[in-house]
């Protein structure tokens, strides 16, 4: 009751209150228009960074992609190792390719090298021996047996692992006798 009276009888107090309660308004919008404008340039560029990231994602995967098609086609020019597949002399297809492997494992990174058949049964796992004739189900080498063209891509691997694939058709005198695929 005591405030209302001076406002009754004083007003300066109450142009003093008007001016504060407008300062007071004036520095809730101006904060509410900085917190706007911040927001907004923070999501504008956290966008930004996304899409540059993104983009050198890409660039990277097909920098390796093209490496990974290079060293398939350096394994498409050894003749001996086609017709040994083109045999189906699985032991001795290891024996010789087992060392070319190991040199791409240790100088290169590569994880996974594959011959598959033409219908997506795995012949040999260079990189894992013991197991074979399963069954691939894969983007990649699914892509390769449709085009029958290279093909590549990021697939998660059994293991829950992410591994580029490169898968290529395999020819022996011209005639299609698999696939083969490294992976890293």
């Amino acid at each position: 009751m005591v405030i209302l009276d001076i406002f009754k009888k004083n007003s300066k107090t109450k142009l003093v209150l008007l001016v504060t309660l407008l300062s007071v308004l004036t520095i809730i919008i101006i904060i509410s228009k900085i917190k706007t404008t911040i927001e907004t340039n923070l999501r504008k560029s956290v966008l930004e960074s996304m899409e540059h990231k993104k983009e050198n994602y890409l660039k990277d995967i097909k920098f390796h992609e093209r490496n990974l098609i290079i060293k398939l086609r350096l394994i498409n020019r050894y003749t001996d190792l086609k017709k040994l597949l083109y045999k189906k002399n699985i032991r001795d297809l290891y024996k010789s390719i087992k060392p070319i492997f190991d040199d791409l494992k240790n100088s290169t990174n590569i994880s996974h090298l594959y011959f598959h058949s033409i219908n997506k049964v795995n012949i040999l796992r260079v990189h894992h021996y013991a197991k074979m004739g399963d069954i691939i189900n894969r983007e990649t080498l699914d892509r390769a047996v449709l085009t029958n063209k290279n093909s590549c891509g990021v697939e998660i691997g059994v293991l829950g692992t992410l591994t580029l694939r490169c898968v290529m058709p395999y020819r022996y005198k011209n005639k299609l006798i698999g696939f083969i695929e490294l992976g890293k």
